[in-house]
């Protein structure tokens, strides 16, 4: 989800709302209602799994801005 997002991703976050930089929407209603059901899934899964998505969403946004500084230097 970090990839399609970029570093604005929020688990919380209505694929819906996400804009580029222009201020238009980033994906189409289908694209929209389609993602949001796959993090419905992954809700699920870590919830029943006893795993936190907000502790891992925080890890893979780490990663992914260590990865962004990475290719600055």
């Amino acid at each position: 989800m970090v990839e399609l997002v970029g570093g604005g991703f929020h688990p919380d976050t209505d694929f819906h709302d996400y804009v580029n930089k222009d201020g238009r929407k980033s994906f189409n209603d289908d694209r929209c209602n389609t993602l949001n059901e796959v993090l419905d899934d992954l809700f699920e899964e870590f919830n029943k799994s006893g795993e936190c998505i907000y502790g891992y969403s925080i890890d893979v946004l780490k990663k992914y801005y260590q990865h962004l500084n990475e290719m600055k230097s």
